[in-house]
């Protein structure tokens, strides 16, 4: 066989072993492209290292398949030979008598060689390689395809701004709610500042043209009604201080003071418990005790008291702070009396218990219409701030901060049944009220406005506050500082509460 035959076929050999190279590089990139494609727009989930070893194997058995394929024997390539060069069989004879010898096959060997080492081409074994080219090109295509192709696997489609316009509806459920804030036995300067918020939120939300104007004007609002009705009453974080001074009597002033279980003020509950505290400063079996004893039990009360109102850190000015001083230590004014504290200074030796409870007796009678008085006004105060709220947060479809309670009304020390404390009226508070239904805390079922199912209070706040976060850092809402500072301040309303009797935020 001569060498011009033989470079034919190793000619044709590179040939094939370049296009069995390209189609198994093409079943690779073709492989890993779909995957990726798939995977990216998550309608499949696979192992990396699974899929790699596929496309290996997918790259393998391809290659193997076009080499063994694209076999051409001797005979074929040299009738190809022939054919395309026109060599009058010249080549397929020399290869029928290769292993044949003869003078005139020696002639006819040494013609074929001459005739073969006269072709020039160099196209011989590459007909078809456009078709492994293209192979190859559609794979890369396919693969450059999985790794430009936006990962959804993850996705969430981005939040567009939303225009907002407020509805009729709205509107006069904010005229309603500023007329009954106006009329209602709310104190001044308390009922003036919800008035103005409200003023404020409806010129705002009137002017607002998208969702995140809508929600800073609300949140303002709401944070600034919030801090108001807890401004309005004193009475949590004195009773709160009470309570914690574990002294009986103490405690059970506290009970008389407290109102949570309240919708409107209630004399009669009021007159029960005031005359359980007193008569509590008796001994236990409602008998008088002997003097020292009494004398003690005044003296730690008035004691206890005045720590108390110490340590609550309420203003001097406030009025049940005011009353609950004079308990304490009386009054100058024009009709001076003695508060407990004097009225232990001022026992003598030869003071016996009845006349010292006598005493104590006439102090309570004279303060108990003013406590009742106090604790009224500041019940009216809490329950039309807190009417405020909760009726906006049903025409926005918002959660609101947890209500203000003392510490004793969660340990269920208020005698609050489970009807009065669940108790809603829906057309409106009785006496300015709208009783305990609307007391949140991190474990209270709340209702959901987005899907109007009942909730936990923290789970409803993790959602909301998820959504202010990524609102917040994302700048295509375009929220000033100032917006920003005011939707944290109301979610840290929302998170912290008030204070619990550790002094820590309650949830």
């Amino acid at each position: 066989m001569g060498g011009s035959f033989l470079k034919f076929k190793r000619r044709l050999l590179v040939a094939r072993i370049i296009k069995s190279v390209a189609a198994g590089a093409s079943a690779a990139m073709l492989t890993i492209g779909v995957w990726l494609v798939l995977w990216k727009l998550a309608w499949i989930d696979a192992d990396v290292i699974l899929v790699y070893g596929i496309c290996i194997g997918a790259a393998v058995v391809v290659a193997v398949l076009a080499y063994l394929l694209l076999h051409t024997s001797d005979r074929h390539l040299a009738t190809a030979l022939d054919t395309r060069f026109d060599l009058q069989e010249k080549v397929q004879t020399m290869i029928a008598f290769r292993d044949e010898s003869g003078g005139m096959l020696d002639m006819q060997r040494k013609d074929t060689e001459r005739s073969l080492a006269a072709v020039r081409s160099r196209t011989v074994g590459w007909r078809g390689l456009w078709i492994f080219l293209l192979a190859l090109c559609v794979g890369g295509a396919v693969l450059a395809t999985g790794l430009l192709v936006e990962n959804r696997r993850d996705y969430e489609p981005p939040e567009e701004i939303v225009p907002f316009e407020i509805s009729e509806m709205q509107i006069a459920g904010i005229e309603e709610l500023i007329r009954y804030t106006e009329s209602s036995d709310m104190e001044e300067p308390y009922r003036g500042e919800i008035v103005f918020s409200l003023t404020t939120l409806l010129s705002e939300l009137k002017a607002a043209e998208t969702e995140p104007q809508m929600q800073t004007a609300l949140a303002t609002a709401l944070t600034e009604i919030t801090e108001t009705t807890y401004a309005a009453s004193s009475m949590t974080e004195i009773l709160d201080e009470m309570w914690k001074t574990e002294e009986t009597h103490v405690k059970a002033l506290a009970r008389v003071l407290n109102t949570s279980q309240w919708t409107e003020p209630d004399w009669g509950d009021f007159a029960e418990k005031y005359e359980a505290f007193r008569l509590s400063l008796r001994t236990a079996d409602g008998e008088n005790g002997s003097a020292q004893s009494v004398l003690w039990t005044i003296e730690n009360v008035a004691l206890k008291l005045a720590g108390a109102l110490n340590t609550s850190g309420i203003k001097k000015t406030d009025i049940l702070y005011a009353s609950m001083e004079r308990l304490v230590h009386g009054a100058d004014t024009e009709e001076p009396f003695d508060g407990l504290s004097a009225i232990a200074e001022n026992a003598t030796d030869g003071t016996d218990a009845d006349a010292l409870l006598a005493t104590v007796d006439a102090l309570l009678e004279k303060m108990s219409e003013e406590l009742y008085g106090v604790i009224s006004v500041q019940k009216t105060n809490t329950n039309v701030g807190e009417y405020v709220l909760k009726k906006l947060a049903t025409l926005f479809g918002v959660p609101i901060p947890a209500f203000e309670r003392p510490q004793l009304a969660k340990n269920g020390e208020d005698g609050a049944t489970s009807d009065e404390s669940d108790r809603e009226d829906e057309d409106g508070p009785v006496g300015g009220g709208i009783g305990e239904g609307a007391t949140f805390g991190s474990q209270d079922l709340v209702l959901d406005p987005l899907t109007g199912e009942y909730v936990e209070y923290g789970t409803l706040y993790a959602i909301y506050n998820t959504r202010m976060i990524e609102k917040l850092k994302d700048d295509k809402y375009g929220y000033t500082e100032e917006q920003k500072r005011s939707i944290e301040k109301y979610f840290a309303l929302l998170y912290s509460g008030f204070k619990n009797e550790e002094g820590n935020e309650n949830e």
